[in-house]
């Protein structure tokens, strides 16, 4: 199982997901470097007469036109979505907050190929690289802390800790070794991991 998240209508959930063959590439977040997988589930999830807004189309425009496929355009005749699971296919974490921070960032990359007009593929080359999605992460931290966490803390490095209730690691140097959705796993010397929260 790998920390996920579950997509149906506007409802977005943490989820433990089990990758498997039927995983497709998500376009955008892979140019963005995030190596983002996604399974549609079969049936619809349940009573499906609330849905009014399938928040998971946005989510899979096409990188060269900034359109959703024509098997991803829900709504009308189509009803509404099913429900799908996304996770990494590096097995990293991938949490509700990193899907807010990545949402958001789609929606202002189409808002820019708008109003472009006939700049589109300049805007498109601007906005879906790593770098350019890493500056905008740095600008998101203080409402989505724990958003991709791997980018913040790359394993291997260095973090101080400070402002821990565990006073004797505060100013101690620990290596980052691992994740969860919200925490960050860190190695002291001559200590087990311990799993620090970023504030």
């Amino acid at each position: 199982m790998v920390p996920g998240i579950r997509v149906h209508g506007a409802k977005v959930e943490d989820h433990e997901v089990t990758l498997d063959s039927l995983f497709r590439e998500v376009p955008v977040p892979t140019k963005l470097g995030i190596p983002l997988m996604y399974k549609k589930m079969s049936g619809t999830g349940g009573d499906d007469s609330h849905i009014r807004n399938n928040v998971i189309v946005r989510f899979m425009a096409d990188p060269d036109d900034g359109f959703a496929p024509a098997d991803w355009q829900y709504g009308g005749a189509m009803g509404p979505a099913p429900p799908v699971v996304l996770a990494r296919r590096d097995k990293l974490p991938f949490s509700s907050q990193d899907w807010a921070v990545i949402d958001d960032y789609i929606s202002q990359w189409l808002d820019a190929r708008s109003e472009a007009e006939e700049d589109c593929p300049q805007v498109s080359e601007t906005f879906l690289t790593p770098a350019a999605f890493q500056t905008y992460l740095r600008g998101q931290l203080e409402t989505h802390p724990a958003a991709f966490l791997p980018l913040q803390f790359p394993v291997g490095s260095t973090v101080i800790a400070a402002g821990l209730s565990v006073a004797e690691l505060n100013g101690i140097e620990g290596e980052v070794v691992r994740y969860t959705r919200e925490r960050v796993g860190v190695r002291f010397p001559n200590k087990d991991v311990t799993a620090l929260k970023p504030e």
